[in-house]
C-alpha cells in the first residue's frame, strides 16, 4: 500500500471510529518500515510479509527457522530497496 493510500485509509478510519493517525506519523512509519522488517524479521521465530493494496492481502514473503521463502520476488525486492 502506498503512503498516499494509507494516509487515505486513515482519514476514513478516524472518521468512522474515530481513531486519528497524523499524516506526519504515517510518513515516518513508511520510510522505517522496510527496513526494520529485515531487521526484526532476523531474531523472530517466524515472520511474513503481505501485499495488501488488493482486495484481500497476499502472502509475498515468509521466514521461517532462518529459510527464507519469497513468493513474489519484484514485490519484494522493490520493498527493500526502499529502505
Amino acid at each position: 500500500l502506498d503512503v498516499e493510500s494509507a494516509k487515505a485509509r486513515a482519514i476514513t478510519r478516524a472518521e468512522k471510529d474515530g481513531r486519528w493517525v497524523p499524516p506526519s506519523f504515517i510518513e515516518g512509519a513508511y520510510a522505517k518500515i522496510p527496513k526494520n522488517f529485515d531487521r526484526i524479521a532476523k531474531v523472530a521465530d517466524h515472520a511474513r510479509l503481505y501485499d495488501n493494496r488488493g482486495p484481500k492481502p497476499r502472502l509475498v514473503f515468509e521466514l521461517h527457522g532462518g529459510k527464507e521463502m519469497i513468493h513474489d520476488p519484484e514485490f519484494v525486492s522493490r520493498f527493500r530497496r526502499a529502505s
